[in-house]
């Protein structure tokens, strides 16, 4: 409300300035620069108040999400856990899409030194499937991760 009450301001006393130098000469050029600059002061003076009004929506959102997630573990936690989610899901869609049964899929991320890795992949099928599900998730898997397939 304060920036639309300093243009309005700004707007009234250009209008002033305006008039007053227009009743001193009243010559043809003189009249016309006086309006465009005061044309270009009136939308620059715009333009300006358009912008701080931007940047401080922007400010109040970076508050919003700061405040929000204020420690860095918990948003750290908060990605692994969604990311175990997310790959789970995807295992479970390749698997239907093979047809192979499965009871339970479950994974472990480990988070180390700012790597993180999948620990640990469990299956719970029929053994008989062991082949047609490593092919499935082997492009998920790293040297590291542990596979259990089976009931």
């Amino acid at each position: 409300m304060e920036k639309i009450t300093s243009v309005v301001g700004t707007l009234c006393l250009c209008i002033f300035v305006t008039g007053i130098l227009y009743n001193m000469g009243c010559f043809k050029v003189t009249e016309k620069t006086i309006r465009f600059v005061i044309a270009i002061y009136i939308i620059v003076i715009i333009f300006k108040t358009v912008m701080d009004i931007k940047f401080d929506f922007a400010a109040y959102n970076i508050n919003d999400i700061t405040t929000q997630y204020q420690n860095t573990e918990d948003a750290k936690q908060i990605i692994i856990e969604q990311t175990q989610m997310d790959i789970e899901n995807l295992i479970k869609k390749r698997l239907s899409e093979k047809n192979i049964s499965y009871n339970e899929v479950l994974v472990h991320i480990l988070e180390q030194s700012n790597n993180i890795t999948i620990d640990k992949i469990e299956i719970q099928c029929s053994s008989e499937y062991k082949n047609s599900v490593e092919n499935c998730i082997k492009d998920l898997l790293s040297p590291e991760t542990v596979v259990v397939i089976g009931e």
